[in-house]
């Protein structure tokens, strides 16, 4: 039994209302003390004050129903109207699963049989005149449970309200695009204490309008987020969507289209495992054999998803020039060790100067932050073995590049640029090397 209290007084914390949850206390201390009848009917006090305040956050927030509610109850009270006033009690629950959606079907049965035993422990004249109305102990806390669990604890937006409401915030500008800050915002909103139902049905929007739907790179980077952080806050619930629906939705993208359910799998991790053998199949197969547009919508995408990563590896030395830049463009942070290096060895194979400028504008340069420093290193060598990359005119822009980009200490910069022999040729960079020394 003092584990079953402990229980209840953990759930008391949940009550969001703070006159709610004054009463729910006292239920739970009447209970303590064998008072069950008091429990269950103060109980019910704290749903309607729970119930009140939800109306006075929508109202805010501009909702028409719940501010003319509020305004009716308010003339009632004050005209002391009790037949108005129960009418209004009455209708409480009803209101609360069809027109606001604070409740589900199922939450409405289990808080109707708490307002009719608080009928039968509060009126004397609907219990036999011969016998005194007996609630046991389970059904008095059974009703404090249900009261915090299915109402209590939760803000006033739930259900399609809720839902619109976060798809509202996706299609904000402001809206975050890394995961961390989709969960701050998120956990301010619905998804902070959502219903089960909730969490559902966000993750399968989330994952049809990544796979469904034509997203610009800002409106799909933020779904992404959006989608990692309902992962990070409700992993249960998102596994379960996954596991049901991501083979279906993903089997359903389109040929020309494919890529999509690529970049998903990229972007979203570890969600091949909930893929089925008819999808993974597919995926396979087109990494295997994508070409032209495919490939430069879908290569770079493919190179991070571990399971096709190594087939998809193999085909890198098969790219062209205009594939090995736009693949090497989906890339927001390191290269892959595999691209990068065919990136390197075509830079550093350049036929001439004007071969060797155009690939430093198009691919080497625009990748310089992305590189490693072992690639880094390379690109000295390049300039040693290859004149016309020494003496094409981009060239001192990369050496100037990499030497910007931090990775290199100016000891091993000036150190490679003396091993290279590239020292003389680029004199003028050591005096900045220099000076910012003494800076």
């Amino acid at each position: 039994m003092s584990e079953q209290l402990a229980d209840l007084d953990e759930l008391v914390l949940r009550c969001r209302n703070k006159i709610a949850r004054s009463y729910i206390k006292e239920a739970v201390r009447s209970y303590k003390a064998g008072a069950y009848r008091a429990a269950i009917v103060t109980t019910w006090i704290a749903i309607v004050f729970d119930y009140l305040d939800k109306l006075r956050e929508l109202e805010i927030s501009g909702h028409k129903d719940a501010k003319k509610e509020l305004e009716e109850f308010e003339k009632h009270r004050k005209a002391n109207d009790v037949k108005k006033s129960l009418d209004f009690e009455r209708e409480l629950l009803d209101n609360a699963k069809d027109r606001y959606e604070f409740i589900s079907p199922y939450e409405h049965l289990d808080l109707s049989r708490l307002m009719e035993d608080r009928h039968r422990s509060a009126h004397p004249s609907m219990n036999s005149v011969e016998e005194v109305y007996k609630p046991t102990a389970e059904m008095a806390r059974l009703h404090i449970r249900n009261a915090i669990t299915a109402m209590l604890q939760y803000p006033p937006v739930q259900g399609k309200a809720a839902l619109d409401s976060i798809k509202k915030d996706l299609e904000s500008d402001y809206f975050p695009t890394s995961s961390d800050e989709a969960q701050k915002v998120l956990k301010s909103g619905p998804l902070g204490m959502p219903r089960d139902s909730l969490v559902r049905n966000l993750t399968i929007v989330l994952v049809k309008r990544l796979l469904l739907e034509d997203l610009s790179d800002k409106p799909h980077a933020q779904t992404c987020a959006a989608l990692n952080a309902v992962r990070e806050m409700h992993p249960e619930m998102a596994t379960d969507v996954l596991k049901e629906k991501l083979s279906s939705v993903a089997g359903s993208v389109s040929d020309d289209r494919y890529h999509v359910a690529v970049k998903f799998l990229a972007l979203i991790p570890d969600t091949w495992q909930f893929l089925d053998d008819g999808v993974r199949a597919k995926t396979e197969n087109y990494a295997n054999t994508m070409e032209g547009d495919q490939v430069v919508n879908g290569f770079g995408y493919a190179l991070r998803v571990q399971e096709i990563s190594e087939q998809v590896e193999a085909r890198i030395p098969e790219l062209s020039d205009e594939e090995l830049i736009e693949v090497s463009r989906t890339f927001s942070e390191e290269l892959p060790e595999k691209l990068a290096d065919r990136a390197l060895e075509r830079y550093a194979n350049a036929t001439s100067w004007n071969d060797a400028n155009w690939l430093a504008n198009k691919l080497i340069l625009p990748t310089i932050n992305l590189l490693a420093k072992p690639q880094l290193e390379k690109l000295f060598t390049a300039g040693e073995d290859n004149g016309e990359v020494k003496y094409s005119h981009q060239y001192k822009e990369v050496l100037k590049a990499v030497m910007n980009s931090g990775v290199l200490a100016e000891e091993e910069f000036a150190a490679l640029m003396t091993q290279h022999d590239l020292k003389d040729q680029f004199e003028d960079l050591m005096p900045e090397l220099a000076s910012g020394a003494e800076d």
